[in-house]
C-alpha cells in the first residue's frame, strides 16, 4: 500500500469503507527488524517515513472480493437472492454517498475487484490508490480509472467526474 492510499484511508470512517486496524514501522534496531507501533497520526510516519517502512493491517474481509462474490451466489455457494444483491447495492450508494459528500473524495477506479465483502454480507470499498481529494470548487479532468469499469461517456469526454457523481 503506497503511503498516500494509507493517508486517504485513514481518513474515511464509515461502515462501508475499509478501515484501517493498526499501523505500524519497521525498524532496524542492532541489525534486527523490530516493528514499533504507534497510534500517532500520519503525520508522524511521513517524518519518518525515508527510513522506515509503513505497515498497515486492514479490516478482514473473509468473502473476497465482489466479483468472487457474485460467482459465488451464482453457483449457490452463498445466498443471493434479490434483496442481497439490493442491499450490497444500497451500501455501495451509502458509501459512495459519504466519500462524494463528507469525505470530498472521488475513487476513480471503483470496479468489482475494488470492493470487498465483509460477513454479513457487508460491501467495503477499497483501494484508494487513484482517488483524488476535492475542494468545493474543484473538479477532477484527467481520466484515469480501468477502462472496462468506466461509463462510456467517461472515455469520450475529458471531464469525466465531480462530486456530485
Amino acid at each position: 500500500m503506497a503511503l498516500q492510499e494509507a493517508l486517504s484511508l485513514n481518513k474515511l470512517k464509515h461502515r462501508n469503507i475499509l478501515g484501517i486496524i493498526l499501523l505500524a514501522l519497521l525498524v532496524r534496531i542492532d541489525n534486527v527488524k523490530r516493528y514499533i507501533i504507534c497510534i500517532a497520526t500520519l503525520d508522524t510516519f511521513i517524518s519518518l517515513m525515508p527510513s522506515m517502512q509503513l505497515c498497515v493491517v486492514l479490516e478482514y474481509c473473509s468473502e473476497g472480493d465482489l466479483s468472487h462474490y457474485v460467482t459465488k451466489m451464482a453457483s449457490g455457494a452463498v445466498p443471493g437472492g434479490l434483496q442481497v444483491r439490493l442491499d450490497l447495492i444500497a451500501q455501495l450508494a451509502r458509501g459512495l454517498e459519504y466519500l462524494h459528500s463528507v469525505a470530498r473524495m472521488i475513487h476513480r477506479d471503483l470496479k468489482p475487484v475494488n470492493v470487498l465483502i465483509q460477513k454479513g454480507p457487508i460491501a467495503k470499498i477499497s483501494d484508494f490508490g487513484l482517488s483524488k481529494a476535492l475542494s468545493d470548487s474543484s473538479k477532477a479532468y484527467t481520466r484515469t480509472g480501468t477502462p472496462y469499469f468506466m461509463y462510456y461517456f467517461d472515455r469520450t469526454r475529458s471531464l469525466y467526474c465531480d462530486s456530485h457523481i
